[in-house]
């Protein structure tokens, strides 16, 4: 009998132990690994509310907790590389006449808390123009590690209505978090028609130096103590020509995170000489070119149909450019 009662006490404290340990992916741990999961939230037919919230971009923040049609765990921002939401912009109270596609009409963001607007999860400047009607996706913030509890959509008040539609309501129809890859490049796109941006790839269409650019943003360890270090880009080059009187060529500048902050003079031109490959940039360099703004990254452009006066090779427009790996060391 007692040899029984010590085995039924051994078992019950096995059971407390157990019961009480937080396993990777435990919603109860949500600073745990993202275990590579696709979380979703799903209005169905959407949810459509007027922006009336704020003063000068007004709108509102929807709880994620009230969504009933859910899939997956969520955890806190930091599992997560980017984030998608689709949402409808309408001119009118009743949601019925959809906005026509035009930039700066919506932005959008993931909050920790509703109660804190300036508190964004995403990076800003991603997520500045949304679609008017589908899908738009946003950069997680690499510093930012809180748990998402809100989704936040916003428009400008237009100073002229007439000329500038105003967007009354405003629908979201589902947000996906998408885990993030170990060790992967998370690109923006700052501006431009002629390119593309995906995670870590950058896809040229025709493109010049002023046709478009893409930002990196170091992480907040990266920064520290840059202008000593050296920034060593790995990449691979899709569609890379074999053609000898062809070339890739590549501008760099040192950029802040706002839309202006960049540098002008002085910028980095490396030509891409091999399919895969790596180029560095001096921090001391970028730092030095950051005179009326702080370093936060730096912009890439594709110096596309241009010539290049040393050689007569031609600097080619269309192509995909994958960025491996970015190395602060």
């Amino acid at each position: 009998m007692k040899r029984l009662m010590i085995l039924g006490l051994v078992l019950m404290v096995g059971v407390f132990f157990l019961g009480g340990c937080n396993e990777p992916g435990d919603p109860d741990n949500p600073d745990g690994p993202g275990g590579g999961e696709t979380v979703t939230y799903s209005w169905g037919a959407g949810y459509k509310a007027a922006p009336s919230e704020g003063t000068g971009y007004k709108g509102y923040a929807l709880s994620l907790a009230d969504c009933k049609d859910v899939k997956g765990t969520l955890k806190s921002i930091n599992n997560y590389g980017t984030v998608t939401i689709e949402a409808a912009l309408y001119t009118d109270d009743g949601g019925t006449t959809k906005a026509a596609q035009a930039d700066g009409l919506g932005q959008w963001n993931i909050l920790a808390s509703a109660s804190d607007w300036n508190n964004k999860l995403l990076v800003a400047s991603s997520t500045y123009n949304m679609n008017v009607d589908g899908e738009s996706s946003g950069i997680v913030d690499p510093d930012k590690t809180a748990k998402p509890t809100h989704v936040l959509v916003q428009t400008p008040v237009p100073p002229d209505p007439s000329s500038n539609p105003e967007i009354k309501s405003i629908e979201i129809r589902k947000v996906t978090f998408n885990p993030k890859k170990a060790g992967s490049v998370l690109l923006e796109k700052v501006y431009g028609g002629a390119i593309a941006v995906n995670g870590d790839t950058i896809t040229f269409t025709d493109a010049k130096n002023d046709n478009g650019a893409a930002f990196y943003k170091f992480k907040t360890d990266e920064l520290n103590n840059i202008a000593s270090k050296t920034v060593t880009v790995a990449y691979t080059v899709v569609g890379y020509s074999s053609d000898s009187t062809v070339e890739q060529q590549l501008v760099i500048q040192a950029a802040g995170s706002g839309n202006n902050e960049v540098n002008t003079t002085d910028q980095w031109y490396p030509i891409l000489t091999t399919p895969s490959g790596t180029f560095t940039l001096e921090g001391s360099n970028l730092t030095s070119r950051a005179t009326n703004f702080t370093l936060t990254g730096f912009r890439i452009s594709n110096n596309g149909n241009t010539t290049n006066p040393d050689n007569s090779k031609t600097r080619q427009g269309s192509y995909k450019l994958v960025i491996n790996s970015v190395k602060v060391q």
